[in-house]
């Protein structure tokens, strides 16, 4: 038995879950892979790296942002997330995080 991928594990996790959203199953998605349902689940536990074209025709398939099933985010996602952080903020504490903010800014 191969030894799991950690960073590997991650990514299937999302595979996963928007196999789940999209009310398929793991054999339904291998089929249209043309790859073995073992194969597949292999990737998904981080038994085995992905290749770039299967990773990318599971992306594809599952409507999914390549950034994402990698753990990064879009800026898009970044702003929202700091905003909602922002705003949920007393006073006080936005008052803080700007003179920090000009803090750094003037030391470069």
């Amino acid at each position: 038995m191969k030894k799991k991928d950690a960073f590997l594990i991650q990514c299937g996790e999302v595979i996963k879950e928007a196999i789940s959203f999209h009310d398929t199953t793991q054999k339904e998605i291998a089929e249209k892979m043309h790859m073995s349902p073992q194969s597949l689940n292999s990737y998904l536990n981080g038994r085995t790296t992905w290749r770039i074209d299967d990773f990318c025709r599971i992306a594809r398939l599952l409507n999914l942002d390549p950034n994402h099933i990698l753990g990064f985010h879009t800026d898009r996602e970044v702003r929202s997330e700091l905003q909602k952080f922002f705003h949920s903020m007393s006073k006080e504490q936005k008052q803080k995080i700007i003179q920090l903010i000009s803090y750094f800014i003037m030391q470069c």
